[in-house]
């Protein structure tokens, strides 16, 4: 390492001492790496960042995770001149491939920072794009001291320090400029919408086959594109002869032909192809006989297609040529450097779309592999199996594995073909309802094993087997379960993300009327067995729990799951008492907190990653981890997870305690001690019933289940929910009730005077709620309280309590199975119910300490739900003063 070089390492932070250890580490080849001090995935990202000849790796290294490469950096301090063209084409491929979130540039005379979430293209065109420069000091030997103050500012900013801590995502000036949103993944999937739809429009091809002939495509233009280190090619050039007129004379000139000449004269690339109607079915049919496994194979209708349609636009799409529309697809990216997930991810977006189905993010994928097939073990004989395998994004992870681990037992030597294949047919396994789906996680795993081969290897050697047989298989995950295709015991993995629907299939309601009495309990030590439903007839947990017992002994499932109906849902609790107590289940990652983040405005639903091994619960309990919001997480960069994230929970409370699960998603163990005092009390249900008073939920019209009349109601003045907020009801929004008949009526007597109304929202960090001295109806999602008017001042008392109250918002906070979880601001009318309400009001007072929790969760807690790391808790170092509070 030259004097510059050391220099600008030693400002960065990223030089290793004997007071600070860094992730600085010098790239190599894998074989070379020593274990002893490498990880296999430090070692597997060495070899990556040897592909991309970076001279050094910065890792973000964590305690009991895998390492996380954070920045590749290249050292042409040596290099008189830096080729400006050689940083682009480099800078392509990293924004291409999503390796690193940053690679560095260290001149003689500076350090440049490229940004990997930012394509270097302005237009069509691609051009020299750094986040930033540093300027280095005249001489490596000035002291820092010397460095321009705008310069120190960046050194801190890119520090290694910062990278290991985190701060630079969260804290740093930069942080901004990394948005997912500009990631290839986002830019190139919106291309590829715009081109399909703009087919589909014009009519070129029918939607399905449109979406089948981009998928194959895309398959065709990454063989085309991958070459060695010698320039082969994956599709063969060819030596021919050829009649040419020289001076007047026939002559007879060796040339070497292009592949696609074969199929169309003058044809240099695969988009030419489709510019000559019936030539690319040609092609297709030659590579289906060439590559068997039936990845290239075409229905008699899709031929006939093929045969006779004008795919010159198709064509200039791929070329980047399409007039009229911004279409960069092919120039701006280096095809070769996708990644495999990235490419299947993104035809999973061109599925159509199922109820409850949503994307899965790749570092989604990662994470969870990490947990649940770890490197540690290197058994290659590991069947994996995804019930509803979409894309095939979680077997393509797990196939690298199996992969990796077997170069890992064989000095990291690559596997042959034949060994490839066996990897593939003996251990991954998934099946899905939609045919589509199933289509696409045999495209996905048949580029995951290119990936692994030579140009050569996949021209001359290559035939995919036909996994459509055994391995990927169309159907229903509960009717193979039915007959007994999928029997117990078979498996060492089941992972991934099943679909959301409160809806059960026709196989699935027979393994749900089965299953309704295999749960049942036993209790007070009587005989009789209670039957335990399925909550919210949620399908994906009943995913979860047969996926166990197709499980071998020991081993382990993780899959997705709602975490509403299964951790918060009062409805949940018989269900996951039978589960904690029939299976060991180490831990439960909580994505609550990020739901919109991990799968988008369309996914917005709260999930959680659920571990369960295959044998008898321990006395150890589990660990309820609860991912919050940050800049990482929110771009897809990494989790961040912090100490106070880690819930132990233990098994006594886990089996009993209901409240446990939300009190560790707003904070942990002293939300629950408060939390668990209130819910001693007394309820407002009961103080209601004591007076016998009326309660009740509004009218409900519902449409054409309306069928029963109710003169007490229509032609009334009533109460739109839109007109009842935190500061009272708008009078002037009053309307007159026209409809005559009705889905659900309650008791007259919740309209009549007096009345106190409470509408099921928590509205600027207040329960709507107003008493009334006048005849008002209402719909359901507002409540009424009747009372007697000689007791008006009593109902009074209860308006002026749940209006001034901060304990009864935080109180919902932490006990509602729906506010914060998946709608932000709605209740239940159980939640109002279920209020701390005691007769003497004197027990709702706290101490110093549960003041102290309740002003967190007002101060920071909810702030930090609603904003993320936009909130400013997330981004503002704590004072003196917060810090001695």
């Amino acid at each position: 390492m030259n004097d510059v070089l050391k220099y600008s390492l030693a400002q960065l932070e990223m030089l290793n001492d004997d007071n600070h250890s860094t992730g600085l580490v010098r790239v190599q080849n894998a074989k070379d790496a020593d274990p002893e001090f490498f990880s296999i995935e430090e070692i597997i990202a060495l070899e990556n960042a040897a592909a991309y000849k970076a001279d050094y790796i910065y890792l973000r290294r964590f305690t009991d995770r895998p390492s996380i490469p954070q920045v590749y950096i290249y050292d042409f301090t040596e290099r008189v001149d830096v080729a400006d063209n050689d940083i682009i084409l480099l800078h392509q491929r990293l924004y291409s491939s999503g390796s690193v979130p940053m690679f560095f540039v260290i001149t003689s005379k500076d350090i440049r920072i490229f940004n990997c979430f930012e394509k270097p293209a302005r237009g069509n065109q691609l051009i020299y794009k750094p986040l930033t420069t540093i300027g280095l000091a005249a001489r490596v030997s000035d002291t820092l001291n010397k460095v321009h103050a705008q310069d120190l500012e960046k050194f801190q900013a890119f520090s290694g320090r910062s990278i290991d801590n985190g701060s630079f995502w969260e804290n740093s000036s930069f942080r901004s400029e990394f948005e997912f949103s500009n990631s290839a993944y986002e830019k190139l999937l919106s291309e590829l919408k715009q081109a399909l739809k703009d087919i589909i429009d014009r009519d070129i091809l029918p939607e399905a086959f449109a979406k089948k002939l981009m998928v194959m495509s895309i398959l065709i233009k990454y063989l085309e594109e991958r070459t060695d280190e010698y320039s082969n090619s994956v599709f063969p050039k060819r030596d021919e002869e050829r009649i040419s007129i020289v001076n007047g004379r026939k002559i007879k000139v060796k040339y070497t032909a292009n592949f696609f000449e074969k199929f169309a004269p003058g044809a240099s690339c695969f988009s030419d192809i489709l510019k000559v109607t019936g030539a690319g079915l040609e092609l297709f049919d030659y590579l289906s006989g060439h590559f068997h496994g039936g990845v290239f194979s075409l229905t008699e209708d899709e031929r006939t297609a093929l045969k006779n349609t004008d795919l010159s636009r198709f064509s200039l799409f791929l070329e980047g040529k399409l007039q009229g529309v911004q279409f960069v697809f092919w120039r701006l990216y280096s095809f070769n450097d996708l990644p495999v997930e990235l490419i299947s991810n993104i035809y999973e977006e061109f599925l159509e779309k199922k109820a409850g189905v949503v994307y899965t993010p790749p570092y989604l994928v990662n994470f969870l592999l990490d947990e649940s097939m770890p490197f540690s073990d290197l058994n290659t004989n590991f069947k994996i199996l995804d019930p509803a395998c979409g894309s095939g994004v979680f077997l393509v992870g797990a196939y690298r594995r199996l992969i990796y681990r077997w170069r890992k037992a064989n000095n990291w030597v690559r596997p042959s073909l034949t060994k490839l294949k066996e990897l593939l047919k003996d251990n991954i396994f998934g099946c899905d309802k939609d045919k589509d789906a199933v289509n696409l996680s045999i495209f996905s795993l048949s580029l995951a094993l290119c990936d692994e081969l030579t140009p050569l290897q996949i021209w001359d050697n290559l035939e995919f087997d036909s996994l459509d047989k055994d391995n990927l298989i169309h159907d229903d995950f509960f009717n193979l379960l039915l007959d007994k295709r999928i029997v117990e015991h078979q498996f060492d993995l089941v992972i991934g993300n099943p679909p959301f629907e409160a809806k059960l299939t026709d196989q699935a309601k027979s393994i749900e009327k089965l299953q309704v009495k295999e749960r049942g309990a036993y209790l007070n030590g009587s005989n009789k067995r209670v039957p335990i439903k399925l909550p919210d007839n949620q399908i994906a947990l009943l995913f979860l729990e047969q996926a166990v017992k197709i499980c071998k002994p020991g081993k382990l499932v993780c899959l997705i799951e709602p975490s509403g109906p299964l951790l918060y849902n009062n409805t949940s609790f018989q269900f996951r008492r039978r589960l904690l107590a029939t299976y060991h289940i180490p831990q439960i990652i909580d994505f609550t907190h990020i739901s919109r983040v991990l799968f988008g405005k369309n996914g917005d639903v709260a999930t959680a990653a659920v571990f369960v091994k295959n044998e008898k619960p321990t006395e150890k309990g589990l660990l309820h981890i609860t991912v919050r919001r940050t800049k990482t997480n929110k771009e897809k960069i990494y989790f961040e997870l912090d100490t106070y994230d880690f819930h132990y929970i233990s098994r006594k409370l886990a089996l009993n305690d209901p409240l446990i699960w939300k009190a560790n998603f707003l904070g942990g163990s002293r939300v629950h001690q408060l939390i668990t005092r209130l819910s001693s009390l007394d309820t407002l249900s009961d103080f209601i019933k004591k007076r016998k008073w009326n309660f009740e939920e509004g009218f409900m019209v519902g449409g054409k289940k309306a069928h029963t009349p109710a003169d007490y109601i229509t032609g009334t003045k009533s109460l739109p929910a839109t007109a009842f907020t935190e500061t009272g009801i708008d009078d002037s929004k009053l309307y007159t009730v026209t409809n005559h008949l009705f889905y659900y009526l309650p008791n007259p007597l919740i309209f009549q005077p007096p009345h106190l109304l409470i509408k099921e929202i928590i509205s600027k960090d207040q329960i709507p709620v107003q008493l009334r001295i006048d005849e008002l109806t209402f719909q359901s999602r507002i409540v009424g309280i009747h009372a007697p008017a000689a007791e008006v001042d009593e109902l009074q008392k209860v308006e002026t309590n749940i209006r001034n109250s901060k304990i009864y918002p935080f109180y919902i906070a932490g006990t509602s199975g729906q506010y914060l979880v998946n709608k932000s601001s709605a209740i239940l009318k159980s939640d109002i119910d279920n209020l701390p309400y005691p007769e003497n009001q004197d027990d709702l007072q706290l101490d110093e300490y549960e003041q102290l929790i309740l002003d967190d969760f007002w101060s920071y807690q909810l702030e930090f739900r609603r904003n993320g790391e936009k909130a400013e808790i997330a981004i503002k170092d704590a004072g003196e003063a917060e810090l001695k509070t």
